[in-house]
């Protein structure tokens, strides 16, 4: 299903007839031209089952996100697929007091497994999230960045339930503009999400860098990096690599950041308290060695 929300019935551009039903209002659009649906934490968009959804083995599911509201104190739903509260695949909410997401689905173990994110969601600023489900495999990206991802107990389970989009039946739903809510019989390659993603860091590019560690020594920063990326130097980052931190929300893990030095540097530094101190902890960003 693909639901651009630049009509005023909620269409589904895909060309499968999965249109959804509710009243929502029209924001503006994440990209140049057209619209957003506009969800004022009470409005529910409403898609009813069909086959293309419950015969599913992996799903994937990307779409463009505008927080109007910071944290209320509880849960809120922004997806939801199931008829009753145990029915969870696929759902996305956000926690009570952080804006992180809750990405959860049922599973043949447990009816309630998941994972969060790391990054918090930034108010007024267009987001891009993906989720894939393949098997007992599920990740969440962020702008085009592998954000985490876990392997479930079971393997998922689908459900002839209804689509939820703003909100669920038993939970509040997100104040947000909402658009580009694509959903797919696959899972997506991290190469096709970025290239969704990628006017998010038009100039940079969404693998450009990545999170090694949140909160770390030196040392530890040293080897927090994964094969084809480094520790972040400093003109590294200052061109580009702490704007992808900042829009990912990263600086809530730390406003600090390693840097790779030279070796004369290395050893210039080598008795400071920051790089030989194993209790001064700083966040690593890692730069592609492309």
């Amino acid at each position: 299903a693909w639901y651009t929300f630049d009509e005023i019935n909620i269409h589904d551009s895909s060309g499968n007839n999965h249109d959804g039903r509710g009243e929502i209002g029209v924001g503006p659009s994440a990209f140049v031209k057209g619209y957003s649906a506009f969800l004022n934490g009470t409005q529910m968009i409403t898609v009813d089952n069909n086959n293309d959804f419950t015969e599913a083995s992996d799903l994937s599911l990307t779409f463009w996100i505008y927080l109007l509201e910071d944290s209320t104190g509880n849960w809120r739903t922004l997806i939801n697929k199931g008829d009753n509260v145990q029915e969870l695949t696929p759902t996305i909410m956000l926690w009570p007091k952080e804006r992180r997401l809750h990405v959860i689905a049922s599973t043949e173990m447990f009816w309630n497994e998941g994972l969060e994110s790391k990054a918090i969601i930034n108010l007024r600023q267009w987001v891009h999230i993906s989720v894939v489900i393949s098997g007992q495999m599920m990740q969440l990206y962020i702008n085009g960045n592998l954000d985490n991802q876990v392997i479930l107990k079971g393997k998922v389970k689908m459900n002839n339930g209804a689509l939820h989009i703003g909100k669920d039946p038993w939970h509040p739903g997100v104040k947000c503009y909402l658009d580009d809510l694509k959903i797919y019989k696959k899972a997506m390659r991290s190469k096709e999400i970025e290239a969704e993603a990628s006017i998010s860091s038009p100039l940079i590019g969404t693998n450009y860098v990545t999170l090694g560690c949140e909160s770390c020594s030196f040392v530890q920063a040293l080897s927090a990096c994964s094969e084809g990326y480094h520790m972040c130097s400093y003109s590294e980052l200052y061109s580009g690599a702490y704007l992808i931190a900042r829009k990912n929300g990263w600086f809530k893990f730390n406003t600090e950041v390693w840097a790779r030095e030279s070796q004369s540097e290395l050893e210039k530094n080598a008795g400071t308290n920051e790089i030989g101190n194993p209790n001064i902890m700083k966040m690593t960003l890692c730069c592609s060695d492309k």
